[in-house]
Protein backbone atom coordinates (compact mmCIF):
# COMPACT_ATOMS: atom_id res chain seq x y z
CA UNK A 1 0.00 0.00 0.00
CA UNK A 2 1.55 3.05 -0.94
CA UNK A 3 1.67 6.10 1.57
CA UNK A 4 1.37 9.74 0.59
CA UNK A 5 3.18 12.63 2.71
CA UNK A 6 1.48 16.19 2.77
CA UNK A 7 1.97 19.37 4.75
CA UNK A 8 -1.37 20.57 6.42
CA UNK A 9 -2.82 23.53 4.75
CA UNK A 10 0.16 23.64 2.19
CA UNK A 11 0.47 20.89 0.11
CA UNK A 12 -1.97 19.01 -1.79
CA UNK A 13 -2.78 15.89 -3.13
CA UNK A 14 -3.90 15.18 -6.86
CA UNK A 15 -7.38 13.50 -7.66
CA UNK A 16 -7.21 11.25 -10.86
CA UNK A 17 -8.79 8.63 -12.33
CA UNK A 18 -6.14 5.79 -12.86
CA UNK A 19 -4.01 5.08 -9.77
CA UNK A 20 -0.54 6.74 -10.01
CA UNK A 21 2.12 7.16 -7.67
CA UNK A 22 1.41 10.47 -6.08
CA UNK A 23 -2.15 10.99 -6.21
CA UNK A 24 -5.50 9.09 -5.34
CA UNK A 25 -8.19 8.00 -7.32
CA UNK A 26 -12.11 9.28 -7.14
CA UNK A 27 -13.12 6.28 -5.34
CA UNK A 28 -10.06 7.09 -2.68
CA UNK A 29 -11.47 10.31 -2.15
CA UNK A 30 -15.02 9.32 -1.68
CA UNK A 31 -13.80 6.93 0.72
CA UNK A 32 -11.82 9.94 2.16
CA UNK A 33 -14.65 12.49 2.17
CA UNK A 34 -17.06 9.85 3.90
CA UNK A 35 -14.95 8.80 6.57
CA UNK A 36 -14.66 12.58 7.53
CA UNK A 37 -18.32 12.97 7.36
CA UNK A 38 -19.26 10.17 9.68
CA UNK A 39 -16.00 11.02 12.02
CA UNK A 40 -16.17 14.78 11.80
CA UNK A 41 -20.01 15.96 10.86
CA UNK A 42 -18.73 19.30 12.56
CA UNK A 43 -15.77 19.99 11.27
CA UNK A 44 -14.30 21.01 7.89
CA UNK A 45 -10.58 19.60 8.12
CA UNK A 46 -10.89 18.67 4.32
CA UNK A 47 -10.69 21.34 1.50
CA UNK A 48 -11.75 20.58 -2.20
CA UNK A 49 -11.32 21.66 -5.38
CA UNK A 50 -12.11 20.31 -8.57
CA UNK A 51 -8.89 17.81 -9.24
CA UNK A 52 -7.06 18.60 -5.46
CA UNK A 53 -8.06 18.00 -2.04
CA UNK A 54 -5.79 19.49 0.95
CA UNK A 55 -5.82 19.08 4.76
CA UNK A 56 -6.98 22.19 7.05
CA UNK A 57 -5.77 22.26 11.00
CA UNK A 58 -5.33 18.71 11.27
CA UNK A 59 -2.21 16.36 11.70
CA UNK A 60 -1.54 12.88 11.92
CA UNK A 61 -2.29 9.73 9.95
CA UNK A 62 -5.14 8.10 8.28
CA UNK A 63 -5.23 4.89 6.05
CA UNK A 64 -7.84 3.88 3.73
CA UNK A 65 -9.07 0.98 1.83
CA UNK A 66 -6.24 1.58 -1.03
CA UNK A 67 -4.04 4.32 0.55
CA UNK A 68 -2.44 5.95 3.38
CA UNK A 69 -1.79 9.58 4.15
CA UNK A 70 0.66 11.00 6.79
CA UNK A 71 -0.63 14.56 7.44
CA UNK A 72 2.35 17.00 8.94
CA UNK A 73 2.40 20.41 10.52
CA UNK A 74 3.77 23.13 8.32
CA UNK A 75 6.65 24.05 11.64
CA UNK A 76 9.59 25.09 9.58
CA UNK A 77 10.60 26.94 6.17
CA UNK A 78 12.43 23.90 4.79
CA UNK A 79 9.48 21.69 4.78
CA UNK A 80 12.36 19.24 5.69
CA UNK A 81 9.97 15.95 6.93
CA UNK A 82 11.91 14.17 9.19
CA UNK A 83 11.92 17.73 11.08
CA UNK A 84 8.15 17.94 10.96
CA UNK A 85 7.81 14.03 12.35
CA UNK A 86 10.32 15.62 15.28
CA UNK A 87 8.62 18.90 16.48
CA UNK A 88 5.19 17.20 15.89
CA UNK A 89 5.89 14.21 17.90
CA UNK A 90 7.84 17.25 21.02
CA UNK A 91 4.73 19.11 20.75
CA UNK A 92 2.35 15.86 21.25
CA UNK A 93 4.79 15.07 24.48
CA UNK A 94 4.67 18.05 26.25
CA UNK A 95 1.47 19.10 25.20
CA UNK A 96 0.02 15.68 26.97
CA UNK A 97 -1.73 14.44 23.57
CA UNK A 98 0.58 11.83 23.54
CA UNK A 99 1.04 10.88 27.47
CA UNK A 100 4.96 9.01 27.17
CA UNK A 101 8.55 10.47 27.88
CA UNK A 102 10.43 12.49 25.39
CA UNK A 103 12.81 10.62 26.15
CA UNK A 104 11.00 6.91 25.04
CA UNK A 105 10.37 9.29 21.65
CA UNK A 106 13.81 10.69 21.43
CA UNK A 107 15.49 7.42 20.45
CA UNK A 108 13.20 6.33 17.90
CA UNK A 109 14.60 6.39 13.71
CA UNK A 110 12.13 8.65 12.50
CA UNK A 111 13.95 9.67 9.39
CA UNK A 112 11.96 7.43 6.66
CA UNK A 113 8.85 5.91 8.98
CA UNK A 114 5.17 7.92 8.88
CA UNK A 115 3.82 8.29 12.14
CA UNK A 116 1.74 4.93 12.29
CA UNK A 117 5.20 3.63 11.91
CA UNK A 118 6.88 5.93 15.02
CA UNK A 119 3.36 5.06 16.96
CA UNK A 120 3.75 1.40 16.25
CA UNK A 121 7.59 1.57 17.39
CA UNK A 122 7.00 3.45 20.47
CA UNK A 123 4.35 0.96 21.62
CA UNK A 124 5.92 -1.89 20.69
CA UNK A 125 9.32 -0.63 22.52
CA UNK A 126 7.19 -0.04 25.93
CA UNK A 127 5.46 -2.84 25.30
CA UNK A 128 8.24 -5.61 25.02
CA UNK A 129 10.02 -3.65 28.03
CA UNK A 130 6.77 -4.23 30.26
CA UNK A 131 6.53 -7.58 29.36
CA UNK A 132 9.86 -8.59 30.08
CA UNK A 133 9.25 -8.43 34.09
CA UNK A 134 6.27 -10.61 33.28
CA UNK A 135 2.34 -10.61 32.14
CA UNK A 136 0.38 -8.69 35.07
CA UNK A 137 -2.52 -10.77 36.45
CA UNK A 138 -5.23 -9.69 39.05
CA UNK A 139 -8.70 -11.00 40.81
CA UNK A 140 -11.26 -11.11 38.24
CA UNK A 141 -14.64 -12.28 39.43
CA UNK A 142 -16.89 -14.96 37.33
CA UNK A 143 -20.45 -16.09 37.36
CA UNK A 144 -20.91 -19.79 36.15
CA UNK A 145 -22.22 -22.88 36.42
CA UNK A 146 -19.59 -25.59 37.97
CA UNK A 147 -19.56 -29.03 38.99
CA UNK A 148 -18.73 -28.39 42.36
CA UNK A 149 -19.18 -25.29 44.50
CA UNK A 150 -16.71 -22.48 43.89
CA UNK A 151 -17.09 -19.38 45.82
CA UNK A 152 -20.36 -18.36 46.47
CA UNK A 153 -23.69 -19.58 45.58
CA UNK A 154 -26.25 -17.47 43.24
CA UNK A 155 -29.42 -18.38 44.87
CA UNK A 156 -31.44 -16.60 41.78
CA UNK A 157 -29.49 -18.49 39.56
CA UNK A 158 -29.55 -21.95 40.89
CA UNK A 159 -33.03 -21.70 41.24
CA UNK A 160 -33.42 -21.39 37.44
CA UNK A 161 -31.22 -24.41 37.57
CA UNK A 162 -33.13 -26.47 39.45
CA UNK A 163 -36.39 -26.21 37.24
CA UNK A 164 -34.08 -26.74 34.68
CA UNK A 165 -33.01 -29.89 36.34
CA UNK A 166 -29.33 -28.75 35.94
CA UNK A 167 -26.89 -30.61 38.23
CA UNK A 168 -24.44 -27.98 38.23
CA UNK A 169 -23.85 -25.49 40.54
CA UNK A 170 -24.10 -21.48 39.93
CA UNK A 171 -21.44 -19.91 41.42
CA UNK A 172 -19.92 -16.32 41.38
CA UNK A 173 -16.20 -16.32 42.69
CA UNK A 174 -12.82 -14.83 41.48
CA UNK A 175 -9.50 -16.07 39.98
CA UNK A 176 -6.07 -14.76 39.72
CA UNK A 177 -5.43 -14.59 36.38
CA UNK A 178 -3.61 -12.61 33.49
CA UNK A 179 -6.59 -13.04 30.87
CA UNK A 180 -8.25 -9.31 31.58
CA UNK A 181 -9.52 -6.57 30.28
CA UNK A 182 -5.80 -4.76 31.04
CA UNK A 183 -4.21 -7.79 28.71
CA UNK A 184 -7.14 -8.17 26.44
CA UNK A 185 -6.74 -4.17 25.03
CA UNK A 186 -3.44 -4.53 24.73
CA UNK A 187 -3.46 -7.93 22.78
CA UNK A 188 -6.25 -6.56 20.38
CA UNK A 189 -3.61 -3.41 20.03
CA UNK A 190 -0.96 -5.87 18.40
CA UNK A 191 -3.52 -7.93 16.51
CA UNK A 192 -4.41 -3.73 14.80
CA UNK A 193 -1.84 -2.76 14.67
CA UNK A 194 0.87 -5.64 13.12
CA UNK A 195 -0.86 -6.07 9.20
CA UNK A 196 -0.66 -2.35 9.03
CA UNK A 197 3.15 -1.69 10.09
CA UNK A 198 6.26 -2.20 7.71
CA UNK A 199 9.58 -1.89 9.74
CA UNK A 200 11.41 -4.90 10.38
CA UNK A 201 12.15 -4.48 13.83
CA UNK A 202 9.00 -3.12 15.35
CA UNK A 203 7.18 -6.77 13.42
CA UNK A 204 9.36 -8.75 15.24
CA UNK A 205 9.11 -6.86 18.69
CA UNK A 206 4.86 -7.01 18.63
CA UNK A 207 5.33 -10.98 17.65
CA UNK A 208 7.57 -11.73 20.29
CA UNK A 209 4.70 -9.24 23.14
CA UNK A 210 2.08 -11.68 20.89
CA UNK A 211 3.73 -15.19 22.01
CA UNK A 212 3.82 -13.89 25.31
CA UNK A 213 0.21 -13.42 25.60
CA UNK A 214 -0.67 -16.26 23.56
CA UNK A 215 -2.96 -17.64 26.47
CA UNK A 216 -5.02 -13.97 26.49
CA UNK A 217 -8.18 -14.01 24.95
CA UNK A 218 -8.58 -11.78 21.63
CA UNK A 219 -11.87 -9.98 21.92
CA UNK A 220 -13.65 -6.96 20.52
CA UNK A 221 -12.51 -4.11 22.38
CA UNK A 222 -14.95 -1.27 22.58
CA UNK A 223 -14.85 2.46 23.52
CA UNK A 224 -16.56 2.48 26.53
CA UNK A 225 -14.68 -0.39 27.90
CA UNK A 226 -10.77 2.01 27.03
CA UNK A 227 -12.89 4.98 28.90
CA UNK A 228 -13.94 3.05 31.81
CA UNK A 229 -10.29 0.90 32.80
CA UNK A 230 -8.41 2.68 35.94
CA UNK A 231 -5.07 1.86 37.22
CA UNK A 232 -3.61 0.83 40.48
CA UNK A 233 -0.18 0.70 42.15
CA UNK A 234 -0.22 -3.25 40.60
CA UNK A 235 -1.10 -2.26 36.95
CA UNK A 236 0.44 1.60 36.85
CA UNK A 237 3.14 0.13 34.91
CA UNK A 238 1.80 -0.65 31.65
CA UNK A 239 -0.57 2.99 31.61
CA UNK A 240 1.73 4.45 28.42
CA UNK A 241 1.29 1.25 27.03
CA UNK A 242 -2.48 1.61 27.26
CA UNK A 243 -2.56 4.89 25.65
CA UNK A 244 -0.83 4.30 22.70
CA UNK A 245 -3.10 1.16 22.56
CA UNK A 246 -5.99 3.65 22.60
CA UNK A 247 -4.42 5.57 19.60
CA UNK A 248 -4.73 2.01 17.97
CA UNK A 249 -7.92 1.10 18.94
CA UNK A 250 -10.00 4.20 18.97
CA UNK A 251 -9.73 5.73 15.20
CA UNK A 252 -10.93 2.51 13.71
CA UNK A 253 -13.46 2.56 10.96
CA UNK A 254 -15.66 -0.57 9.81
CA UNK A 255 -18.11 -1.41 7.24
CA UNK A 256 -21.51 -1.18 9.14
CA UNK A 257 -23.02 -4.12 6.89
CA UNK A 258 -19.94 -6.04 7.23
CA UNK A 259 -18.15 -5.66 10.41
CA UNK A 260 -15.19 -5.67 7.88
CA UNK A 261 -12.16 -3.01 8.99
CA UNK A 262 -12.11 -0.08 6.01
CA UNK A 263 -9.59 2.20 7.86
CA UNK A 264 -8.43 3.79 10.84
CA UNK A 265 -6.20 7.10 11.61
CA UNK A 266 -4.52 8.52 14.15
CA UNK A 267 -5.68 12.83 14.04
CA UNK A 268 -4.69 15.46 15.95
CA UNK A 269 -6.56 18.70 15.97
CA UNK A 270 -3.82 21.52 14.98
CA UNK A 271 -5.53 24.42 16.83
CA UNK A 272 -5.76 22.91 20.15
CA UNK A 273 -2.83 20.92 20.24
CA UNK A 274 -0.96 24.71 19.17
CA UNK A 275 -2.74 26.47 21.69
CA UNK A 276 -2.12 23.79 24.74
CA UNK A 277 2.05 23.43 23.43
CA UNK A 278 2.24 27.31 23.67
CA UNK A 279 0.22 27.73 26.98
CA UNK A 280 2.90 24.57 28.36
CA UNK A 281 5.78 26.34 27.16
CA UNK A 282 4.69 29.62 28.76
CA UNK A 283 4.07 27.66 32.05
CA UNK A 284 7.59 26.49 31.55
CA UNK A 285 9.53 29.62 30.83
CA UNK A 286 8.09 31.93 33.17
CA UNK A 287 7.32 30.24 36.67
CA UNK A 288 7.40 33.00 38.76
CA UNK A 289 3.95 34.30 37.29
CA UNK A 290 0.63 32.50 37.71
CA UNK A 291 -0.08 31.47 33.40
CA UNK A 292 -3.99 30.17 33.35
CA UNK A 293 -5.13 28.06 30.81
CA UNK A 294 -8.64 28.03 29.10
CA UNK A 295 -9.23 30.75 31.77
CA UNK A 296 -13.16 30.77 32.78
CA UNK A 297 -13.42 33.88 35.02
CA UNK A 298 -15.42 36.40 33.02
CA UNK A 299 -18.83 36.30 31.14
CA UNK A 300 -19.68 38.50 28.74
CA UNK A 301 -23.24 39.87 29.16
CA UNK A 302 -25.77 39.05 31.67
CA UNK A 303 -29.49 38.39 31.25
CA UNK A 304 -31.47 41.03 33.25
CA UNK A 305 -34.39 38.68 33.55
CA UNK A 306 -32.83 35.88 34.82
CA UNK A 307 -30.06 36.94 36.13
CA UNK A 308 -27.38 34.57 33.76
CA UNK A 309 -24.46 34.84 32.68
CA UNK A 310 -24.22 34.29 28.67
CA UNK A 311 -21.19 34.33 26.48
CA UNK A 312 -18.78 32.73 28.55
CA UNK A 313 -15.05 34.69 27.87
CA UNK A 314 -12.64 31.51 27.51
CA UNK A 315 -8.77 32.95 26.59
CA UNK A 316 -6.62 30.57 25.85
CA UNK A 317 -4.22 31.86 28.09
CA UNK A 318 -4.03 34.76 30.62
CA UNK A 319 -0.74 35.53 32.55
CA UNK A 320 -1.53 37.08 35.94
CA UNK A 321 1.37 39.11 37.61
CA UNK A 322 1.42 40.41 41.22
CA UNK A 323 -2.46 39.13 41.92
CA UNK A 324 -3.47 41.03 38.86
CA UNK A 325 -4.42 39.74 35.08
CA UNK A 326 -2.43 41.62 32.95
CA UNK A 327 -1.87 39.86 29.33
CA UNK A 328 -4.53 37.92 27.62
CA UNK A 329 -3.48 35.53 24.42
CA UNK A 330 -5.28 33.78 22.24
CA UNK A 331 -3.76 31.17 19.45
CA UNK A 332 -4.29 31.30 16.44
CA UNK A 333 -3.13 28.12 13.72
CA UNK A 334 -3.82 30.56 10.42
CA UNK A 335 -1.19 31.78 7.91
CA UNK A 336 -0.80 35.23 7.93
CA UNK A 337 1.73 37.21 5.38
CA UNK A 338 3.19 40.68 5.70
CA UNK A 339 2.43 43.20 3.45
CA UNK A 340 -1.25 42.46 3.27
CA UNK A 341 -4.08 44.51 5.03
CA UNK A 342 -3.77 43.38 8.82
CA UNK A 343 -1.18 40.45 8.28
CA UNK A 344 -4.77 38.81 7.28
CA UNK A 345 -6.00 38.60 10.72
CA UNK A 346 -9.66 38.15 10.75
CA UNK A 347 -12.23 40.69 11.36
CA UNK A 348 -14.08 38.48 14.28
CA UNK A 349 -10.88 37.58 16.26
CA UNK A 350 -10.25 41.42 16.82
CA UNK A 351 -13.61 41.79 18.13
CA UNK A 352 -12.81 38.41 20.20
CA UNK A 353 -9.46 40.71 21.70
CA UNK A 354 -11.86 44.00 22.42
CA UNK A 355 -14.25 41.82 24.23
CA UNK A 356 -10.99 40.78 26.13
CA UNK A 357 -9.55 43.71 26.65
CA UNK A 358 -12.97 45.67 28.16
CA UNK A 359 -13.55 42.46 30.17
CA UNK A 360 -10.31 41.85 31.98
CA UNK A 361 -10.24 45.63 33.94
CA UNK A 362 -5.85 45.18 34.30
CA UNK A 363 -5.43 43.93 31.24
CA UNK A 364 -2.93 45.99 28.94
CA UNK A 365 -1.89 43.46 26.23
CA UNK A 366 -4.66 41.00 24.36
CA UNK A 367 -2.32 39.35 21.96
CA UNK A 368 -3.04 37.12 18.56
CA UNK A 369 -0.36 34.68 18.76
CA UNK A 370 0.30 32.94 14.98
CA UNK A 371 2.50 30.10 13.94
CA UNK A 372 5.86 32.12 12.10
CA UNK A 373 6.34 31.03 8.38
CA UNK A 374 8.25 32.27 5.34
CA UNK A 375 5.98 34.72 4.51
CA UNK A 376 6.49 37.12 7.51
CA UNK A 377 8.99 39.89 7.60
CA UNK A 378 11.00 40.40 10.69
CA UNK A 379 11.95 37.97 13.24
CA UNK A 380 9.55 35.86 15.38
CA UNK A 381 8.55 37.07 18.98
CA UNK A 382 8.36 40.58 17.63
CA UNK A 383 5.11 42.66 17.86
CA UNK A 384 3.81 42.76 14.16
CA UNK A 385 1.31 44.77 14.60
CA UNK A 386 -0.24 46.69 17.62
CA UNK A 387 -3.45 48.43 17.41
CA UNK A 388 -4.64 50.84 20.20
CA UNK A 389 -8.24 51.24 22.21
CA UNK A 390 -10.44 54.23 21.18
CA UNK A 391 -10.99 55.15 24.74
CA UNK A 392 -8.67 53.01 26.25
CA UNK A 393 -5.21 54.67 25.73
CA UNK A 394 -3.49 51.69 27.70
CA UNK A 395 -4.93 48.74 25.83
CA UNK A 396 -3.57 47.45 23.37
CA UNK A 397 -4.50 44.60 20.88
CA UNK A 398 -1.25 43.56 19.36
CA UNK A 399 -0.07 40.16 17.08
CA UNK A 400 3.27 38.23 17.14
CA UNK A 401 4.65 34.57 15.52
CA UNK A 402 6.38 31.70 17.44
CA UNK A 403 9.07 30.29 15.54
CA UNK A 404 8.09 26.14 16.02
CA UNK A 405 11.63 24.88 14.17
CA UNK A 406 12.53 23.57 17.57
CA UNK A 407 11.68 24.03 21.46
CA UNK A 408 14.77 26.59 21.67
CA UNK A 409 13.20 28.72 18.65
CA UNK A 410 9.92 28.41 20.46
CA UNK A 411 11.25 29.53 23.78
CA UNK A 412 13.43 31.99 22.43
CA UNK A 413 10.16 33.30 20.31
CA UNK A 414 7.85 33.60 23.03
CA UNK A 415 10.72 35.13 25.29
CA UNK A 416 11.09 37.49 22.60
CA UNK A 417 7.29 38.45 22.95
CA UNK A 418 7.68 39.27 26.44
CA UNK A 419 10.48 41.31 26.32
CA UNK A 420 8.67 43.55 23.92
CA UNK A 421 5.56 43.60 26.41
CA UNK A 422 7.83 44.52 28.50
CA UNK A 423 6.63 41.81 31.50
CA UNK A 424 10.04 39.54 31.26
CA UNK A 425 10.70 38.28 34.57
CA UNK A 426 14.45 39.24 36.01
CA UNK A 427 14.83 35.62 36.57
CA UNK A 428 14.36 34.86 32.44
CA UNK A 429 16.22 38.55 32.16
CA UNK A 430 19.69 37.18 33.94
CA UNK A 431 19.17 33.34 32.60
CA UNK A 432 19.20 35.13 28.97
CA UNK A 433 22.24 37.08 29.82
CA UNK A 434 23.71 34.21 31.10
CA UNK A 435 22.83 31.70 28.33
CA UNK A 436 24.74 34.44 26.25
CA UNK A 437 27.44 34.47 28.14
CA UNK A 438 28.29 31.02 28.43
CA UNK A 439 27.75 30.76 24.54
CA UNK A 440 29.93 32.81 23.88
CA UNK A 441 32.28 31.61 26.05
CA UNK A 442 32.31 27.81 24.11
CA UNK A 443 32.58 29.57 21.12
CA UNK A 444 35.40 31.91 22.13
CA UNK A 445 37.00 28.11 23.61
CA UNK A 446 36.49 26.18 20.79
CA UNK A 447 38.37 29.12 18.39
CA UNK A 448 41.48 29.11 20.38
CA UNK A 449 44.86 27.56 18.73
CA UNK A 450 46.67 25.86 21.43
CA UNK A 451 50.19 25.03 21.00
CA UNK A 452 51.18 21.08 21.03
CA UNK A 453 54.48 21.93 22.72
CA UNK A 454 55.40 17.74 22.09
CA UNK A 455 55.19 18.07 18.34
CA UNK A 456 55.24 21.76 17.65
CA UNK A 457 51.82 21.32 16.07
CA UNK A 458 48.70 23.27 16.84
CA UNK A 459 45.14 21.75 16.91
CA UNK A 460 42.94 22.62 14.67
CA UNK A 461 40.37 25.64 14.84
CA UNK A 462 37.44 24.29 16.63
CA UNK A 463 38.42 21.06 17.96
CA UNK A 464 36.02 19.29 19.73
CA UNK A 465 39.27 17.55 22.33
CA UNK A 466 39.35 20.81 23.66
CA UNK A 467 36.10 21.11 24.93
Amino acid sequence: MKTLTVHECVDHIQITQEDKLYSITRDDAEELDAYFKSRYPNKEYLQWSRDQVSFLNVVGYIQLTNVAIEILPKVNISGDLKHARSMLLHMLERSAFLQVSYSHVAHLDISDNNLYEIYASLFASLLEKELRSGLQSQYVEHEDNKFILKGSLVIKEQLKNKMQRNNKVYCKYEEFTANHLLNQILKAAIHVALPNIRNTNTIKKLKKCSLVMAEIELIPVHTDQLKNLRFNRTNQRFEPCLLLAKLFLEQQTTNMASGVQKGYSILFPMEELFEQYIAVMLKRIIPTYKVHIQHRKYRLLLNEQRNTAVYPLLPDVVIEIDGKEQVVIDTKWKRIKSGVHRHRVKREDLFQMYAYANRYEDVSHTILVYPYNEFLIGNAGEILESWLIEGAPTKRIQMCSIDLSSEKTVRNSLLAMLHELNILPSSCIWQEKNAEFGNYFVHSLARLKFHNFNGGKEHAEGDSSLL
